[in-house]
């Protein structure tokens, strides 16, 4: 006898249980009362009982267990669409962090425009020369209330790309709220250094995020004016937009709402911007690939298996039903089958589909995904028997009230005990 028992208790197809896997008192009785209905309107049948036959028998009833076992992540009062986040109609404009309180309600954002950070840029200078003496320079900067002193020594004959490459460092590391860089013009001939406010917006009563002048000067000449550190390329500005209908003016694009919850503006809008509460499509899409992955490699299983007769191909018709019963529906969320039948994924139209809502209601409703399925894999559950070859003995007699026949579930259950007894 082949060690079929040991075959699915193996490291390569064991997996833990879930609580999903566990049924209750009432679970096990319709599940008896399933069984006898079924032995009851079953012909008697004759098995061979192949090595091949055996394997196949018990792994199609744990493939479609695992199944049933994913279908749960979709029902109940902790199903995956009962974490609720909040989402937006148009995220390439607006995006929202955050959990959605029970009694939140929806919110119309609109964007005028959105907050721009300060950028000085300066001279475009001949990278290998240089006039300024040798000697200790000194500039300040002012920015969002505070002054930041700074000194610099420019060495013999440094040329102006060494001098702007270590004024941009030891800007950088005085990590003062400003990003400096060198940029370079005509061929990389000449550069500049370009100072850029790490944040948005306006601070000061001047209408700019920060100023940067001469301290002192070595025969004159100061690094701010020699560079033109001080030349404003670009302006600050607040964003400027509204939610339900109040105009806000706020110094950066991201915005905390009353629960706690971020708005960041990305692009201003053409029209309003619904915030609302969803499932959570994190949670849902991790619940979608492992039910197409179980799905999957039932498919891939069964097309693969070496047992004689119409069995696999009963199978995977009669799974592949759920799919096709509801393709349309399927589709427009992102799901569907590829040329082997097996489920694929559109990501983007399934995140949609979770903010929308379309996806919980093909899922859940009382003829959706969640039920054809289901009704499918406890069907192979209770009778994997159904789908390898066997030679009919007997046919029910019709005219009598049917009796149980326990033949049909012994001859599982001892596939799984028989080298042990």
């Amino acid at each position: 006898m082949i060690n079929t028992y040991n075959y699915l208790v193996s490291s390569d197809y064991y997996k833990p249980q879930v609580k999903y896997n566990s049924h209750k008192k009432n679970e096990l009785k319709s599940i008896y009362k399933d069984i006898m209905a079924i032995s009851k309107d079953s012909p008697l049948y004759m098995f061979k009982l192949t090595p091949d036959n055996q394997s196949f028998a018990l792994s199609i009833k744990n493939y479609a267990g695992d199944i049933t076992s994913s279908l749960e992540q979709f029902s109940g009062d902790d199903s995956v669409f009962s974490k609720t986040i909040l989402a937006s109609s148009n995220e390439r404009c607006v995006q929202v962090y955050g959990d959605a309180d029970s009694d939140f309600d929806p919110l119309e954002i609109s964007v005028d425009s959105l907050a721009i950070s300060q950028r000085n840029k300066g001279k475009a200078l001949y990278t290998t020369s240089s006039i300024l003496s040798s000697g200790n320079y000194k500039f300040r900067i002012d920015i969002e209330g505070n002054s930041y002193d700074f000194q610099y020594k420019v060495g013999e004959r440094t040329d102006n790309h060494t001098i702007q490459n270590g004024l941009a460092d030891f800007i950088n590391k005085a990590n003062i709220g400003i990003n400096a860089t060198v940029g370079y013009a005509d061929n990389s001939s000449r550069s500049f250094l370009v100072l850029t406010a790490s944040n948005s917006g306006t601070y000061e009563e001047d209408g700019v995020s920060f100023h940067i002048y001469d301290d002192s000067t070595v025969n004159g000449r100061g690094l701010v004016d020699y560079f033109g550190l001080e030349q404003i390329d670009t302006y600050p500005s607040n964003s400027k937009f509204s939610i339900n209908g109040t105009n806000y003016n706020v110094a950066g694009n991201k915005v905390e709402l009353f629960n706690g919850a971020t708005l960041e503006f990305t692009a201003p809008t053409s029209e309003p911007v619904t915030i609302f509460p969803s499932s959570d499509a994190s949670y849902v899409l991790d619940a979608v690939r492992d039910l197409a992955g179980e799905y999957n490699s039932f498919i891939d299983f069964v097309d693969n298996s070496k047992i004689t007769g119409n069995g696999p191909a009963k199978v995977t018709s009669f799974l592949k039903s759920a799919i096709k019963a509801l393709g349309s529906e399927l589709e427009s969320c992102g799901i569907s089958l590829n040329d082997k039948g097996q489920i694929k994924i559109d990501e983007s139209l399934l995140k949609q589909s979770v903010h929308d809502g379309s996806l919980k209601e093909v899922f859940t409703s009382e003829n959706g995904l969640t039920y054809q399925l289901r009704s499918r894999t406890e069907l192979i559950g209770l009778n994997p028997m159904e789908y390898i070859n066997k030679t009919i003995v007997t046919y029910p007699n019709v005219s009598r009230p049917g009796i149980a026949n326990p033949y049909l579930t012994s001859v599982y259950s001892g596939m799984l005990f028989n080298q042990y007894c």
